[in-house]
């Protein structure tokens, strides 16, 4: 698009023979049962301890932190939001590793907080989910401290939008040759909002040579699942190509048609455009 775009032996006889009855036949019943009782109580001892075991320690692939509880997902942590409502569960068990934290919606868990983390699945998986729900925490840092973090959350508020709000409106001079203020057709102004919005402004010009600059100067890209808030690419809508902001999972927040169509912005997938070119952080 176009913008700048997981029995104890007690009764000791063998078979008739009594107790103190010192026969060949006995000493060798003898001889024969007390290693099997041995064996029978080693048994049971080993059964007895690895039930404990795999009953109060975390999963064994758990090296760090994990998900304690099934685990719903979200883009944002304002519940109230109808765009941050859950899009997928995490299973108990999970190995994660913690992005970062971020104060939010007062929720209950295992507790209740209004603390959230974002949590990144080992392929590549994101999304916040509720702390409480997370074992073996590590530190991580503020989410208001990573740009393409804030950068995802400031795209979610632009979700619904038809049409920019004054403000993002008055930061281009260029809408034409769509309606003024129309997000429609100006997919680079909706990444380029969000970005200045945390902090970094983006280059100039339109949605492919903009992600194509970045995509081959930055060492955090690649064609799977995007990270949150990264740059998603496209090798549609040429020779513009069109772009959108990560926000979870296979997720984008991304403007909708051409010019003119007057489309609100929402949330859509990588596979829903032609030609997935990627994603990278700028």
């Amino acid at each position: 698009m176009k913008g700048i775009m997981t029995r104890v032996p007690g009764a000791r006889t063998a078979g008739n023979i009594q107790e103190g009855a010192d026969t060949t036949a006995s000493r060798r019943s003898k001889r024969v049962a007390r290693p099997f009782r041995l064996g029978v109580v080693v048994a049971m001892l080993m059964s007895l301890v690895g039930t404990s075991v795999l009953v109060s320690a975390p999963p064994a692939s758990a090296a760090g932190p994990y998900i304690t509880s099934d685990a719903s997902l979200r883009s944002c942590v304002t519940t109230s939001n109808g765009y941050c409502a859950p899009f997928a569960t995490f299973p108990k068990g999970t190995p994660v590793t913690m992005v970062c934290w971020i104060d939010g919606s007062s929720a209950t868990g295992a507790y209740t907080s209004n603390r959230w983390f974002l949590v990144r699945r080992g392929d590549g998986y994101e999304g916040f989910v509720h702390s409480s729900l997370v074992g073996s925490q590590a530190s991580s840092p503020s989410c208001n401290t990573i740009v393409r973090v804030k950068a995802g959350l400031q795209a979610i508020q632009r979700l619904g939008q038809i049409t920019a709000n004054a403000t993002d409106a008055a930061r281009f001079t260029d809408w034409a040759p769509g309606p003024y203020g129309e997000w429609s057709g100006d997919c680079k102004k909706l990444v380029s909002v969000a970005y200045r919005d945390a902090g970094l402004p983006l280059i100039g010009g339109n949605a492919k040579p903009t992600f194509d600059t970045y995509y081959a100067s930055r060492s955090q890209r690649g064609g799977g699942l995007p990270r949150y808030g990264a740059l998603v690419g496209f090798n549609t809508y040429l020779p513009y190509g069109h772009i959108a902001v990560a926000i979870g999972g296979n997720r984008i927040a991304t403007t909708n048609g051409t010019d003119g169509q007057k489309q609100a912005n929402s949330i859509r997938t990588t596979s829903s455009f032609a030609g997935y070119a990627g994603w990278v952080v700028p």
